[in-house]
């Protein structure tokens, strides 16, 4: 049997980052000291480099990947620093929220 790799990217659009919802927040680690500050020096030095990746249901957008870098924005933006209102971010194809889930 042959394997078909299909592209689940629909569209790369920018999202209002402060907009997004969660869809799995309880099994997600948290980063210990050091990891946070290696992504903050990170992102101050090489700004937004990585979009998000997020799956749409309706009108609601859920966050896929990158809820480090949302709570770190969060913070950065309580420090005084200047955060953009859009970021880029992939939308996935999901059939639904349980498969949007295992990404």
């Amino acid at each position: 049997m042959i394997r078909e790799i299909k592209n689940k990217i629909i569209k790369t659009e920018p999202v209002k980052w402060k907009e997004l919802k969660f869809l799995q927040s309880d099994n997600l680690k948290d980063l210990n000291k050091s990891e946070y500050e290696k992504l903050k020096k990170s992102l101050l030095e090489n700004d937004f480099i990585q979009t998000f990746f997020v799956w749409q249901d309706k009108d609601i957008i859920y966050l896929l990947d990158g809820h480090h870098r949302i709570k770190l924005l969060f913070n950065l933006e309580k420090e005084g620093v200047i955060v953009p209102e859009t970021f880029p971010a992939n939308f996935i194809h999901c059939k639904n929220r349980k498969e949007a889930s295992k990404y």
